[in-house]
């Protein structure tokens, strides 16, 4: 795949590439740094098409937002529920924000697991949303 920049830089990646860009000019990058060049302002050469890796981490989903985000750490709570491990939880029975994290692809704070879990536990938001 052929990338652009707008600036003069080399990107160096994990795999050990690393590629110098010329301000404006397509350079050949290969796929184990494609993800690195675009994440520092690389966009694709005109006519060139960027198709998702099979095997795309989750990390690089996109984090969900609103309604969908409480869906989704919601999920998490019940999974948490179902495995029924005390030591998942705290000794105020809130699910540890270690643990969440641990089974989401994006961050979410202490505060932001009280909140959702206290409603969750209040019956305002859960199983039938």
């Amino acid at each position: 795949m052929h990338l652009v920049m707008n600036r003069d830089i080399t990107i160096k990646g994990l795999s050990g590439h690393a590629i110098h860009y010329k301000k404006g000019e397509p350079t050949y990058t290969p796929p184990e740094l494609v993800s690195d060049a675009m994440a520092a302002g690389a966009v694709p050469a005109e006519g060139e098409v960027v198709t998702p890796a099979e095997d795309q981490p989750a990390e690089s989903r996109p984090v969900p937002v609103g309604a969908e985000r409480e869906k989704v750490i919601i999920g998490v709570f019940e999974e948490m529920i179902k495995d029924n491990n005390r030591t998942d939880f705290t000794a105020g029975g809130v699910p540890k924000d270690k643990v969440v994290n641990e089974r989401l692809w994006f961050k979410v704070d202490r505060t932001e697991i009280k909140d959702l879990w206290y409603k969750y536990k209040a019956g305002e938001i859960g199983e039938n949303d």
